[in-house]
């Protein structure tokens, strides 16, 4: 237990930042995306048990990460769409990040949020600086598939940010 705790601690170290981002590309509202980010966390910790060296422990973090925010998205869309049909639709929120270039970053990520969510999956991790194995292992498809979908989600972030700057 102690040195699953140590391990934990030392990847929570390392991949902290890795993980605020996949919550940033998964959740715009503030407050889910601390919870998303909890949510990662804990499914990590968790997970490190009963990880079997079969992949990189990289690989295999970011994998449970994505799977997390995937089931959390699943589970908001199906929430948002409940209260929607109840209630009247609310204003959308806006990114609220703390960098030195918020502007650039804050219109990269609407962008990355308007993408389906199996584009944001992928160019999230090409953004975290993982290579096409490592992405094609996390999310199950092929190495090609990768480079399509993230050759067409850069195409379709860059008409998005073109058409916001009025280009």
């Amino acid at each position: 237990m102690i040195k699953q705790n140590k391990q934990f601690y030392t990847l929570l170290q390392k991949y902290e930042q890795a993980f605020w981002r996949v919550a940033i590309t998964y959740e715009v509202n503030p407050a889910l995306r601390e919870e998303l980010f909890q949510e990662i966390i804990f499914e990590i910790w968790k997970s490190l048990e009963g990880f079997e060296n079969r992949s990189s422990k990289k690989t295999y973090i970011y994998r449970v990460a994505h799977n997390v925010a995937f089931r959390h998205v699943n589970k908001q869309t199906r929430i948002r769409s409940h209260r929607t049909n109840n209630l009247e639709k609310k204003t959308s929120v806006s990114l609220e990040i703390d960098y030195q270039n918020k502007q650039e970053i804050d219109l990269l990520a609407s962008a990355i949020q308007k993408l389906p969510i199996h584009q944001r999956e992928i160019i999230s991790l090409a953004l975290e600086g993982l290579t096409y194995p490592e992405i094609s292992e996390i999310v199950g498809i092929s190495e090609s598939n990768v480079g399509v979908i993230l050759n067409r989600s850069k195409k379709r972030i860059r008409e998005i940010m073109e058409k916001n700057n009025g280009k």
